[in-house]
């Protein structure tokens, strides 16, 4: 195992090397874009701990978010070094209370879902399981075209979704 080059291995998404289990090095100084997860299991602070979370949020094709799964009850130690280390642009911290999102999610869906109603757009029919392939591609199609074909409605539909956006993402 010390022979092996695993960490060219493990950096290969094709590899069947698809799980360590490291410490130092790998945690600090190690690249894999590929990775999607990260399994924390003992305390950590400030910048090693970002650069630990940051080996999760690396782009890569067909990877859509990163996941720390988090045994050591580190987030105190993140909250902290998120305050050194990553203030945003207007000085506030990235990270925000999960009811307060959750919130703000059910406001831009229940705004989404008015919108689409008024320009005759039945999202119900989209979601619904009872619907049949074709008919839920039907639905799909029509509402595409409600809310983007004319000019107008688009550019409101298009304005809207940046406000919303922004306004969850604050």
């Amino acid at each position: 195992m010390n022979r092996e080059a695993l960490d060219e291995r493990f950096k290969d998404p094709d590899d069947p090397l698809c799980l360590v289990f490291l410490c130092a090095m790998w945690l600090t100084g190690f690249d894999a874009p590929s990775c999607s997860t990260i399994y924390l299991d003992k305390p950590m602070r400030n910048h090693t701990l970002m650069q630990t979370i940051a080996r999760a949020n690396r782009v890569f094709p067909g990877k859509h978010c990163g996941a720390i799964v988090d045994y050591a009850n580190v987030f105190a130690s993140l909250e902290r070094a998120l305050a050194i280390y990553a203030r945003g642009r207007d000085g506030k911290l990235p990270v925000r209370d999960k009811k307060a999102l959750v919130a703000e999610l059910r406001q831009a869906v229940a705004q989404t879902t008015e919108f689409c109603k008024t320009r005759g757009v039945d999202l119900a029919k989209i979601e619904g399981t009872s619907a049949e392939k074709f008919e839920r591609a039907q639905a799909v199609e029509d509402g595409a075209n409600q809310l983007l074909a004319p000019d107008a409605v688009k550019r409101d539909f298009l304005s809207r979704r940046v406000s919303w956006t922004s306004s969850t993402a604050r």
